[in-house]
Parts: C-alpha cells; structure tokens; sequence
C-alpha cells in the first residue's frame, strides 16, 4: 500500500478526460472547482480533445495522463468526468512513472477501470469520489479536501448513522482493504489483467440508469465468476435510476432492486450496508481506494484508521 505525499496550496492538479469530452460550461467548472482549492489546474494541449464519443483517441488521452505523470509540478490527478473510453486507453500509461513518483488521483463511474489499474500495478492509494466538472456542495467539499490536503489518510471515522435510508444486513466488523467501483464496469474488467482478487476485500458497487434487470444479471454474474463468495463485505453504494419505478415499469413485469440485493447478499453470512452515499449522486463520501479500513454495521462506522479500533 503507496501513499502519494500531500498537497500544499498553489500546487498544480492535472484536470484530465481519460473517457468522454466534456463541454466548455463543464471544463470551466473543472477549472473553477481546482482553484477553489487554493490549487493551480494543470493542463495540456491534448487534453479534452473530441474523437467522436471519446476526448480524444486512445493514444491521445494516455499521453495526457502519461505528460501529467511526467511533469514534477502536478502534484495530483483530478478526473473531470466519467462517460466511457477509459479501459481502451489505460494499457497505454506508464505505470512506472507512478511507482517512482506517486501522486493523488481522484475520479469514479468510467474511471473505475483507471483505479483498478493503478492498484494492479503500483499498489497506490487512489479516491474514488466527486469528478472534477460536478457541482460540489458542503459536505462533498469536505470529503475532497479531506482526501486530496491532508498529509496521510485522515484518521476518521465515515460514520453512516445520519443516513437514515441505509440498511443492513448481517450485521458484524471486519476489516480489509477497500476496493470496488461502479458495476457494469467492475464486470467488465474481469478476465482482464487489471481484474483484483476480492479475496478478504471490502467491496463497494454503485450504479447508474441501468434496468434491474441488468443490475441481475451483472450480480450474477459476479456470483458465477465466484467473486461475490470472495469478498469480506459490501457497501452497495446509491443505484441512482436503478428502480423498476425509475423506468415505469409494471411491477408485475420486473423485481425491485431490494428484491434482487437480498437474492444475491442475504445469505453471503457477510455485512452488507445498502444505499451508502457513494456514485452518482451530488453528495458522496471520497472512499480511499485500495486503503485498510474497519468496516463496523454494528456501530455504524467505516474507520481509516482500522488498527485504532479492533
């Protein structure tokens, strides 16, 4: 487990598109949102380029990154947005770079490809929290100055027990090094060099205007490979447009999501948290990818500073 060094005020962070385009209204809020920081944003004149679908071509936008990585004075790496393109160009980064001079890299959804990579490859804490380009409130705020300023993982307590939606199930603590991410694309990496083992892991999944439908069949998916036996526990994140109510979809015609979670965790004898504010939602917590943590249901809390709490 890597940690990259702090940030210090006036620092430069690379804002990078290693998936989709985004418009100019969005890369200024990109802009807008690293200066409010007391940060200096950093890019090149590769990035945010337009090939159809992607921000750029393949070679492109791992250049992007790979310049950014390269550049003594980028300090962190802040994803401006998700969409998709990540996983065809994420073979081209030269990991090295980052295993010689580690730095902070925040993103989600698309990018949870990126984040799988890098902790295959250099074993490097990433965050897996708010883009760049999104519209920050407080409590969002808090969360990546947390993450992105202090000097180490900060010694806190992510504590759930205000979030009155959240369920339960089987209740209990444990401990383990968090990895996860979005779902259709943590499917999509397994056969792939960059896939991680879930074994002893704490496995956190979020989703985005899928059908229940394909929020089963990606589950099951996961149970088939035997991923799902694997893991030490779950945080099943916000499935935000995910209901079968979300698509006017006649009850009678579709399971609920509630119905198909309880189908594939209920009787995994691991502790599941349901609805934790992590995805695509406009608060959420930044989730040190790749981090020891203690995950308690019993006391409502994911510590990261596990060893102070066994």
């Amino acid at each position: 487990m890597k940690i990259a060094p702090p940030l210090q005020k006036g620092d430069k962070v690379a804002i990078l598109t290693p998936a989709s385009h985004v418009d100019s209204e969005k890369w200024e809020q990109a802009i807008a949102n690293v200066k409010s920081f007391d940060l200096v944003p950093y890019f090149s004149s590769l990035s945010n380029k337009k090939f159809g679908y992607l921000a750029g071509t393949d070679a492109e936008r791992a250049e992007d990154f790979n310049l950014a990585l390269k550049n003594p004075d980028v300090k962190a790496v802040w994803i401006v947005r998700g969409g998709y393109g990540t996983s065809r160009m994420v073979d081209l980064i030269d990991f090295e770079l980052l295993r010689n001079r580690p730095i902070r890299i925040m993103g989600y959804s698309d990018n949870t490809f990126l984040l799988h990579a890098i902790y295959k490859n250099t074993g490097l804490i990433c965050y897996h929290g708010a883009m760049a380009a999104g519209v920050l409130d407080s409590f969002t705020r808090k969360q990546v100055e947390q993450f992105f300023l202090l000097p180490e993982l900060p010694n806190i307590i992510l504590d759930y027990k205000e979030w009155n939606d959240l369920a339960v199930l089987n209740n209990q603590h444990v401990k383990g090094i968090l990895v996860g991410g979005n779902l259709s694309i943590v499917n999509s990496l397994i056969g792939t060099a960059f896939d991680i083992d879930w074994t002893d892991k704490i496995v956190f999944l979020e989703e985005v205007a899928e059908k229940p439908y394909r929020i089963d069949r990606m589950l099951n998916q996961l149970k088939q490979c035997g991923k799902l036996n694997q893991a030490r526990a779950f945080i099943l994140g916000n499935f935000n447009q995910c209901n079968a109510n979300d698509w006017n979809l006649n009850p009678e015609n579709s399971l609920e999501l509630s119905d198909i979670f309880l189908h594939y965790f209920a009787k995994l004898d691991v502790p599941v948290i349901l609805g934790f504010p992590v995805g695509h939602i406009s608060t959420q917590f930044v989730l040190p990818f790749g981090a020891f943590v203690l995950l308690n249901t019993n006391k409502k809390f994911i510590s990261l500073n596990a060893q102070s709490y066994l």
